[in-house]
């Protein structure tokens, strides 16, 4: 008997493993066939060996992270945003910067997705939030919603991008960047900034020399989200992890040797975010059941 299907979309190769372990494991052990479909898994049309390398091991990666949790990768194929554009190359443009107008990803990722939701016909579909607002986690983002869209039967729900929502202020900016407000007590930009700046993550792919500027784009973003009119707030479950299952789920991040320490600088930074049994959780947000404002 096929079992029905559980759809996660991950922007890249370790996203979906890092931010949502909780709702993967969930989705198994109710009986789901959880498929992890990785977009932007690609290195493009013109690498060097070393891109190929290099992303022939992440996706092999994936494939072993993944498994452990149970489920099934999909590698999308799509270039990865520093092969795709100029302006991704730096790191203040792939976070802070616009989408570039001639970047075709957006609408290959929505193509890419219906294509997909009409192969397998999931019964549930998660995303992410875009939480750290890398410009590949915002069109990924961007294109759930489109699918929302066009198959409401769908339950779709979304992550928070871990690591970026280890950064204090961050889910509420980007809930604020949404016109939506946050369930957390509220960050003062200093706070969001100081972090940030110290982030490994921004610590392992910022120059030195672009840091100042980050700040400061950093600031003029927490502004405007918090200008931003907020018209609801919307809802959340927390999915609760034993200490079992984080074990078991950081396992699975680990076996992504190539950015495991980049983006959570040590082991013990990685197990906290993993909210086991008397912290947060993983919590998992619907869009559709918005408390609006009076």
């Amino acid at each position: 008997m096929t079992r029905p299907v559980g759809l996660v979309v991950s922007p890249h190769l370790d996203d979906a493993v890092f931010s949502c372990p909780a709702w993967i494991l969930d989705g198994v052990r109710a009986g789901l066939d959880v498929r992890v479909l990785s977009l932007f898994s690609g290195e493009g049309d013109a690498p060097t060996t070393r891109d190929e390398q290099l992303y022939r091991q992440r996706r092999r990666e994936d494939e072993l992270a993944v498994r452990e949790l149970g489920a099934t990768a999909i590698h999308g194929g799509l270039a990865d945003a520093p092969f795709r554009s100029a302006s991704y190359r730096r790191f203040e443009g792939i976070v802070f910067g616009p989408i570039d107008p001639s970047d075709r990803a957006p609408s290959d990722a929505q193509a890419l997705i219906a294509r997909e939701v009409d192969r397998l016909r999931p019964v549930a579909l998660h995303g992410i939030l875009g939480v750290g607002t890398h410009v590949d986690h915002r069109i990924a983002f961007d294109a759930v919603r489109a699918e929302q869209r066009r198959s409401p039967w769908l339950d779709v729900s979304f992550a928070e991008d871990r690591p970026y929502s280890m950064v204090r202020g961050a889910l509420q900016v980007r809930l604020g960047q949404l016109g939506l407000g946050s369930p957390e007590a509220a960050v003062d930009a200093a706070t969001y900034c100081a972090e940030l700046r110290c982030a490994p993550y921004v610590r392992a792919h910022a120059a030195a020399a672009e840091l100042e500027g980050l700040v400061s784009r950093a600031r003029a973003q927490w502004e405007a989200a918090q200008a931003a009119r907020i018209i609801g707030y919307a809802q959340f479950r927390t999915l609760t992890v034993s200490r079992q299952d984080a074990t078991l789920a950081l396992r699975a991040m680990q076996r992504y040797e190539t950015q495991f320490q980049v983006f959570f600088g040590s082991e013990a930074q990685a197990q906290s975010s993993l909210g086991a049994e008397d912290s947060a959780g993983e919590r998992s947000w619907s869009l559709e059941r918005l408390r609006i404002n009076s």
